[in-house]
């Protein structure tokens, strides 16, 4: 049953993520989890950083409170920047550029869920009408694979 809630939250996000965007024409799409509590229901919480350090404190804060709350799932949802690997990551020289840095990078929504045993991600890539232009298309790329870079968003958030 537990995975099947999994599957259900990436499916949940990814819903959000084409309505915020592509319906509604929302220029950015804010990042938010969404805790699942059970008998008191969904907790959202919105969130912002503009550094590294940023986003571990906010992490941080964000697994306090699901442990809290004792959460049993939750959700990510929010824009990245990704690297479109030409070969094998094994084949890449070392060390690889930061996304946000490379003129290879594509912008993505990464969609995660985990229930503490089961962590999945789903990648949408964002296509726009021109560079900076309006989102036309969110591209589903591969489906509920492994962590990806994004992993760290969601490892540990809610224990095993």
């Amino acid at each position: 049953m537990m995975g099947r809630l999994v599957d259900d939250l990436l499916d949940t996000g990814e819903g959000h993520a084409r309505r915020s965007l592509l319906e509604r024409r929302e220029r950015k799409l804010l990042a938010f989890y969404h805790l699942v509590v059970p008998n008191y229901g969904p907790v959202l919480v919105p969130v912002t950083w503009q550094n590294d350090v940023q986003k571990q404190v906010a992490i941080a804060v964000l697994k306090e409170k699901a442990r809290q709350l004792g959460a049993i799932a939750a959700l990510f949802v929010g824009e990245a920047w990704m690297l479109r690997l030409k070969h094998r990551l094994d084949d890449h020289p070392r060390p690889l550029p930061l996304p946000r840095e490379s003129p290879e990078r594509i912008e993505v929504v990464g969609i995660g869920a985990t229930d503490g045993a089961d962590l999945k991600w789903r990648v949408l890539q964002i296509v726009r009408d021109k560079p900076g232009g309006r989102i036309v298309s969110l591209v589903t790329g591969d489906q509920d694979r492994g962590s990806p870079a994004m992993g760290n968003l969601l490892e540990g958030v809610i224990p095993r």
